[in-house]
């Protein structure tokens, strides 16, 4: 599912031994966003902005059918500039699986059941869209409660009405993720969250300050504009197929190769979608497959030799006995004399 609030996959690795699969995901910096709040104490205004970016996460995923169950601060990242990155999937679903019985039987205890964010009829439906927005909702409560500056907002009854409405018994009676959306409680945020911009670092193709909407920027905050990002793909793409295996085929911050070293992941493929023209991107995807169909090549190559040195070391240590090739039993058999007659 690709959103800007939701964590993106950079990677996925296959331990061919252990048959398990690992995921590779960006690191934020800020981490948890209950942790952000004791450690730098944001305003509440940031941290609301943080919360609208992950209603419309949900909105994003409930659309498509799926339920996250199990919204809670600790599942809630911050990433650059401040913006919220909703995670932790492991136990999301989709909505068609949600409503079977073999699946309600499975997972009434399990999913959801997070003290403090279960909605009341979770024992009776299991997780929903609407236990979704419950649990939403008990998470701007105990975030209003940790930020220092919350009681002094003159919206606070924005808040406590925004935190009812969520917080309904009732599932029918709270508002979808859409609809949560477009509440009151966000709407202070239009002042707050002034468009960004800053200087493209690689100004090839612009006149250095940019907005960043019109680019993509790094998880160390490096932006780069939409034209020079594309003229830098359309480079990489140009590269050695050993160069581009270092990062499969993806395309790192422009300052990764400077005096600055920028180690952030690279631009996840849905970043990188949005910002470049159709004809780029798919010279992008099509490097992308490329670099992949050779690890393929690779990895079966590595698997053919594996089972060959084991056959090899199978025939090795075979006992003699089973190695040697048997004689013939002698027949007696009778000897006629072809020689003509006389």
């Amino acid at each position: 599912m690709c959103h800007p609030a939701i964590v993106p996959i950079v990677a996925v690795f296959r331990d061919t031994h252990k048959g398990s699969v690992m995921l590779q995901m960006p690191f934020y910096p800020y981490g948890q966003v209950d942790e952000w709040v004791k450690s730098s104490a944001p305003g509440w205004m940031a941290v609301r902005a943080v919360l609208q970016d992950i209603t419309g996460a949900l909105a994003h995923l409930h659309m498509n059918q799926i339920v996250h169950s199990d919204i809670k601060p600790p599942n809630i990242l911050v990433g650059p500039r401040e913006r919220g990155k909703l995670a932790d999937f492991d136990i999301s679903v989709a909505s068609e699986t949600r409503t079977t019985q073999q699946y309600l039987v499975t997972t009434r205890v399990r999913v959801g059941w997070t003290a403090n964010f279960e909605a009341p009829e979770l024992p009776q439906t299991g997780s929903t869209a609407a236990s979704d927005m419950f649990a939403l909702g008990r998470t701007v409560a105990e975030l209003l409660e940790a930020c220092t500056d919350a009681d002094g907002a003159s919206s606070r009854g924005d808040v406590d009405e925004f935190v009812r409405v969520l917080t309904a018994d009732s599932a029918e009676d709270r508002p979808s993720a859409d609809a949560a959306a477009a509440h009151v409680f966000f709407k202070p945020l239009l002042a707050f969250r002034v468009e960004q911009a800053s200087v493209c670092c690689i100004g090839a193709f612009c006149a250095g300050v940019v907005r960043h909407s019109d680019g993509a920027v790094c998880g160390e905050g490096h932006l780069t504009c939409r034209k020079c990002l594309e003229g830098f793909a359309l480079s990489c793409a140009g590269e050695g197929l050993g160069l581009r295996r270092e990062h499969e085929g993806r395309v790192c911050c422009p300052n990764s190769r400077g005096e600055l070293g920028c180690t952030a992941t690279p631009f996840s493929d849905g970043e990188l979608g949005q910002i470049l023209s159709a004809s780029v991107f798919d010279g992008y995807v099509k490097g992308r497959m490329q670099v992949l169909e050779s690890r393929v090549r690779e990895a079966v190559e590595q698997e053919a030799e594996r089972r060959l040195q084991a056959e090899l070391r199978r025939l090795v240590e075979m006992d003699e006995a089973q190695r040697k090739v048997h004689p013939l039993s002698f027949i007696p058999r009778p000897v006629y004399n072809l020689q003509p007659n006389p």
